[in-house]
């Protein structure tokens, strides 16, 4: 039951925020709302330490569903802000890069942590190396360069359900989009699975 609340909690937030997401990506400068995310990530990183070390579970779970909030706003800019910064024919494999970067990331994070927290004081080392892991990421995101808005007049809607239909309504339009959105899904839920 909680592996199954885990991961309601991380994704719940992606239904609700990737547009929210989305459009912030496309009226801000892409560079800056990097840095505000990453800042986030290590607040959130800090409130999952004091989670770990003190074994308290509803601040764990809480922590997961602040990284998914903060996955949702991050993923958009993520990607958007590649064209500004790479020639056409470098989209694919930029994209690749940073998929490869993600699941990497994934796949060491868990077996490394998976190591470590069995270690003595294994939830301190855990919780040192997820604030410090976050602490680079966002001293790193000081190094992206800027990449201003294309639309800074864009309104954005507050309406959080309202948007989402609006997105998908686009993504039936085109085939390609809508065959990329059920490819990656599919790997997801798979790899959750």
């Amino acid at each position: 039951v909680m592996a199954s609340a885990a991961a309601a909690l991380f994704i719940l937030p992606f239904v609700v925020f990737s547009a929210l997401g989305g459009q912030l990506a496309d009226k801000m400068d892409k560079a800056a709302l990097i840095r505000w995310t990453k800042a986030a990530e290590v607040l959130a990183m800090g409130l999952g330490a004091y989670g770990l070390v003190t074994g308290n579970v509803a601040v764990m779970m809480g922590v997961l569903l602040l990284m998914g909030t903060q996955s949702a706003f991050f993923g958009p800019v993520k990607y958007s802000i590649l064209p500004d910064h790479l020639a056409e024919n470098e989209l694919i494999g930029g994209n690749s890069l940073i998929e490869a970067g993600t699941f990497l990331a994934i796949l060491v994070g868990t077996i490394a942590g998976g190591l470590i927290i069995l270690a003595d004081n294994g939830t301190y080392w855990i919780s040192g190396a997820t604030v410090g892991i976050a602490m680079i990421g966002f001293a790193g995101s000081f190094l992206v360069p800027t990449a201003p808005s294309r639309t800074p007049d864009l309104r954005i809607d507050p309406n959080l359900l309202r948007e989402t239909v609006n997105i998908i309504g686009h993504v039936r339009k085109s085939r390609a989009i809508k065959l990329s959105i059920l490819g990656i899904s599919w790997f997801w839920l798979l790899g959750a699975t």
